[in-house]
């Protein structure tokens, strides 16, 4: 078959694959060549190998790969195809807006179209971590790579004194395997839905960065491309951040961190996802966090917990006693990324029954020193010293559909930065590759100034000038925001003013610092009246415009509805059962509806129908 006229050369690669299954094979080392697929045949053990990260490595299937490290389109899985399932190219170089490739979950493999290339799961891993492809595929490099994607998920390798090599530790010990995406109660965002032109709001960043500062060169860098530059200076403050973890705090009555909530906002398929790739591109090679490392100031990458449990158990780095290994002596402090690929992702999970996902992230954000959780079967995990930093995305439209007016004033939304930007024309063809490299000593720079420890101070001009800014703006604005999404934005404007004095090197608060962040004011107000605009406009809203509907079409058809056809009515749209039956309470109470019982054959007939 490989010799077929019309095959590509993937095709024939397949064809070859197709061709040795059905043939026994001898034992062999397995072996990585240098064509397109690798040669994952061999059934006897390579050197060094690990089963434990084997069964996690071979779990993850092309549709998971895709959806992890790649995650240009969103694949359409409601057909249940296990081939043919049409995407974006992987690959970074080609954009592919008109998806030509495909995904085929049974052989998982990818293969485009457009391009003529394919591969696997490993390939779309190297594309995003930034090894070269096919050359990853040799030595050590290639069990790097599988260490890097079992850590993407969550596991930790942790090396005790005596080991002769780390042990794999899954992110959730009383579950070895990663928990099915929750399905989160939303309506799909079509491309007719896409928020309006007045959603983008602009910050002029260089304004903000001084020369020479990583700020400087992280931008000048990422801005080669056509994606929103406001996502990456968001992006960099994050880095910037992480540099830092609690070594350095600004001085108040309760010291503020650099650590930030950043909420990306913008239509499907603007570059957030791409974004934040250069962020992690940047971690990982300037502050790469080593589990086997007790001191290590990197930064670990916690993706998507399903539950407050697992987020704190993923801050948890067991420090072994050197003179018995197998005793937790005590656990190091983390400075982890906890990653949510949308918000709806975070709403789905911190949604579910008894799940206290939501409060135990504000501890984070507020930088509590010990964050714990306890439960009965696993007793209590507890986080000590840990720097926690969350990122997500979403689209303008979907949040009406995700946040409560409740989310806002328990103080769960004020603590997000939500940033929208200004779109850039897109390149048809091509584009800027960018190169992340000329960042990482600059940030490496930060981390050094921070030291093992400092608290940066305010001048005496410094403080007049934010006092004066708090007392005139910023404190009003708070006390006539109805929405409860300005509350904390005087502490957010301190950690910004902490961020930027990192990135100058500046031990001390300058005045030319809190100008640029009182300068910044109108752009997060703006961006806090997005969501703030939508949340007038939640889901109990649309149940209440669902139930008039349908109570007023009948009520002038057949004089009333009753329940059976009222819940067939609106069957299709999966609204959450005690939220009907309060909404309709509440249509009752407020004489909007009225409830009126007819006597025919049978047991009574209980209707609703419109007042008046």
């Amino acid at each position: 078959m490989s010799d077929a006229p019309n095959l590509t050369k993937f095709q024939a690669k397949l064809a070859e694959r197709r061709s040795k299954a059905q043939t026994p094979q001898p034992s062999s080392v397995t072996v990585f060549d240098d064509d397109l697929i690798p040669d994952l045949d061999g059934t006897s053990t390579p050197p060094g190998h690990d089963p434990d990260l084997d069964r996690v490595i071979d779990s993850i299937g092309i549709l998971d790969a895709y959806r992890k490290w790649c995650n240009k389109s969103s694949p359409d899985t409601s057909t249940r195809r296990k081939e043919g399932i049409k995407v974006s190219c992987p690959k970074p170089n080609h954009p592919d807006r008109d998806p030509s490739a495909w995904l085929n979950t049974e052989k998982n493999v990818w293969f485009c179209g457009g391009c003529q290339e394919g591969g696997d799961a490993y390939d779309i891993a190297a594309y995003h971590f930034g090894y070269p492809v096919p050359d990853y595929k040799n030595g050590a490099t290639f069990h790097e790579l599988r260490r890097k994607m079992a850590e993407s998920f969550g596991y930790k390798f942790v090396q005790a004194p005596g080991m002769q090599k780390p042990v794999m530790v899954a992110p959730d010990t009383q579950n070895q395997s990663s928990p099915p995406e929750p399905v989160a109660q939303v309506i799909p965002i079509n491309r007719d839905d896409e928020p309006p032109a007045s959603d983008n709001v602009s910050l002029e960043w260089k304004s903000l960065v001084e020369e020479g500062t990583f700020l400087d060169t992280y931008m000048q860098v990422c801005t080669k491309d056509d994606l929103p530059e406001e996502y990456h200076f968001w992006n960099a403050m994050l880095a910037i951040g992480f540099a830092l973890g609690r070594d350095v705090t600004l001085f108040d009555k309760r010291p503020v961190l650099g650590n930030l909530f950043l909420c990306l906002l913008g239509p499907t398929g603007d570059g957030k996802s791409t974004s934040f790739s250069h962020l992690q591109q940047l971690l990982w090679k300037a502050l790469p966090h080593k589990w086997d490392d007790p001191n290590s100031k990197g930064t670990a990458f916690i993706s998507s917990p399903a539950s407050a449990e697992v987020l704190v158990n993923s801050f948890m780095k067991p420090v072994f006693d050197p003179n018995n290994p197998k005793t937790v002596a005590y656990y190091a402090p983390v400075r982890g990324l906890i990653e949510f690929n949308e918000m709806a992702s975070l709403i789905g999970r911190a949604s579910r029954k008894g799940n206290v996902l939501k409060p135990t992230l504000m501890e984070f954000y507020d930088g509590s020193p010990t964050i714990s959780t306890a439960s009965l079967a696993t007793g209590i995990k507890r986080a000590e010293q840990p720097f926690g930093s969350c990122f997500t995305t979403t689209q303008p439209k979907a949040l009406k559909d995700l946040l409560r007016e409740a989310d806002a004033h328990s103080g769960f939304l004020n603590r997000w930065v939500f940033a929208t930007g200004t779109p850039k024309k897109r390149d048809a063809v091509g584009g800027e590759m960018i190169d992340i490299d000329p960042a990482v000593e600059p940030l490496k720079a930060i981390q050094g100034w921070a030291g093992f420890g400092k608290q940066v101070q305010w001048s005496d001009g410094a403080v007049s000038l934010f006092s004066d800014f708090f007392h005139e703006v910023l404190h009003p604005a708070q006390q006539a925001d109805e929405t409860g999404l300005l509350v904390r934005m005087d502490l957010l404007a301190k950690k910004l003013i902490l961020l930027l004095s990192a990135n100058q090197h500046d031990d001390v608060v300058q005045t030319r610092t809190v100008d640029r962040v009182i300068s910044m004011f109108s752009y997060l107000t703006a961006a806090y009246g997005i969501p703030a605009a939508h949340i007038g406009s939640t889901i109990s809203t649309e149940i209440r415009d669902e139930l008039l509907r349908h109570i007023t079409r009948y009520t002038n058809q057949r004089g009333g509805i009753s329940l059976r056809e009222l819940n067939k009515a609106i069957k299709r749209k999966n609204y959450p059962l005690d939220l009907v039956s309060k909404t309709l309470k509440y249509l009752v109470e407020l004489e909007m509806v009225e409830v009126m019982t007819t006597q025919g054959v049978g047991r009574p007939t209980v209707k609703y129908r419109l007042c008046g």
